[in-house]
């Protein structure tokens, strides 16, 4: 018998998204974007980014994402570390504008499923035919999240750091997300594979549930 008004929320990356290919995705969009836009070669564009990656904590070392400006800051580092697509290639600078709107452009640019882990499909279709609603979350902006889960077509809700104005997945966390989502706390249930996630969810009310991998969890354990 279908399930009545409860909801799965999924911690999307490494549960149903590999967070290297996720990254190889974003690299591969990009290098189309700039050769096409700002010239040079998608193989020239490949190798700036991997040395934004290399040098990658630079670029938010003065940046607190669980702060009160933790949105605010999630944007600055965007356009940092896309701006340095520039500065490292030596390629002329645009506008601050039109590297903002190009850093949201390039976070949105969907990824095939090539970056969802083996079984998730099947996993989030049995559950949907159960009747549960699926949500998943994650450290990311909401375009990027919905950008690399574009192939899961049963997702009914993606819920980003902006969504709920906060970062870290802690109580109070859990708790906006109960709140937008309008569904009292015991009516979720969190998949995740971090014990302090679990934990922070739990004290929220919240339902949780540690895994690996979601080929790993019973379906039918959910019901009990």
């Amino acid at each position: 018998m279908p399930v009545v008004n409860k909801t799965i929320l999924i911690n999307c990356i490494g549960i149903l998204v590999d967070g290297q290919v996720m990254r190889q995705c974003y690299r591969h969009n990009m290098s189309q974007v700039m050769s096409a836009r700002y010239g040079q070669s998608p193989d020239f564009w490949q190798t700036v980014d991997q040395k934004i990656v290399a040098d990658w904590a630079s670029y938010h070392a003065d940046l607190n994402f669980s702060g009160d400006d933790g949105i605010i800051d999630m944007y600055e580092a965007l356009f940092r570390t896309t701006r340095a697509l520039f500065t490292i290639g030596n390629v002329p600078e645009p506008e601050k504008p039109e590297i903002t709107a190009l850093a949201n452009e390039l976070i949105a640019t969907p990824c095939d499923n090539s970056v969802i882990l083996p079984d998730s499909n099947n996993s989030l279709s049995q559950l949907t035919e159960k009747g549960y609603r699926v949500g998943v979350f994650a450290h990311l902006l909401e375009t990027h999240l919905k950008a690399i889960t574009t192939s899961l077509k049963m997702i009914d809700h993606h819920i980003g750091a902006d969504t709920v104005s906060h970062y870290e997945h802690d109580q109070t966390y859990f708790l906006k997300v109960a709140s937008y989502l309008k569904t009292p706390p015991e009516q979720i249930t969190v998949i995740t594979r971090h014990a302090t996630t679990a934990q922070s969810a739990s004290q929220a009310g919240l339902k949780s549930i540690l895994v690996e991998q979601f080929s790993a969890l019973s379906i039918d354990s959910l019901e009990n």
